[in-house]
């Protein structure tokens, strides 16, 4: 006999578990926070490009949180709502996070460079920015992918990861970019597991992020009470 778990299952349990975790206030004032700074610079670009919307960031806020990883790469930078988001959640066990932009050079880390924690590569793109880490040898814990990846990134990708390796991908709706990468992540790693984006935002009826993730089985674990990590309860 077997029990079997669907993806879809999996998706439908996954978002609202996460976005009701105790942390969620948290979540909420750092996005604003981030938002409220960004601001000034996403009037300097009015139209260029989307933009991390309030929900998108209080979400990456929580997922950097809930995988926690000590070393993070992101592909789009732009003004930096997500990489501040994603550095926010996963404090204090966050290491490093690497970020480039292959359009825009839009955003100042400040004091976070300074410090070691960011590493900025500015208007670069994805396969440069691959080669460095590469050649420096760094594994990543998480990716955040917000820009198309090339035929190179996906040679160099498996330099990078380990068998742990979670991936967040933006725009995972339509024929959209995260929905290319998804499956070009797919064709050479199979066994990823996809969670979709939510349906719907919590208490609304707006339509959720298009955030989605592919998941490596090794990541999943059985419970018997415990639907989150200890640290956002």
């Amino acid at each position: 006999m077997q029990l079997y778990l669907s993806e879809s299952m999996i998706t439908g349990a996954f978002w609202p578990q996460l976005q009701a975790a105790a942390c969620a206030k948290e979540a909420a004032s750092d996005a604003e926070s981030i938002l409220n700074i960004s601001n000034v610079l996403a009037k300097d670009f009015p139209g260029e490009t989307g933009s991390m919307s309030p929900e998108a960031t209080k979400l990456l806020w929580l997922l950097g949180r809930y995988f926690s990883p000590k070393v993070v790469v992101e592909v789009g930078t732009y003004i930096g709502r997500s990489t501040a988001a994603l550095y926010l959640g996963a404090r204090p066990v966050i290491e490093k996070l690497y970020t480039c932009d292959a359009t825009f050079e839009a955003w100042d880390p400040g004091h976070l460079t300074s410090a070691g924690e960011i590493e900025y590569f500015g208007k670069t793109t994805s396969t440069q920015m691959f080669e460095h880490l590469v050649s420096r040898g760094v594994q990543a814990d998480l990716f955040f992918l917000d820009g198309r990846l090339q035929d190179a990134d996906l040679n160099l990708l498996q330099s990078m990861i380990h068998n742990k390796t979670v991936f967040l991908l933006d725009d995972f709706e339509g024929l959209e970019k995260g929905v290319v990468n998804g499956i070009k992540l797919r064709d050479i790693h199979p066994n990823l597991i996809l969670i979709r984006p939510n349906a719907k935002a919590p208490d609304s009826g707006r339509e959720s992020p298009p955030l989605a993730l592919l998941v490596p089985p090794e990541v999943l674990q059985l419970s018997r009470q415990q639907s989150l990590p200890i640290r956002m309860m």
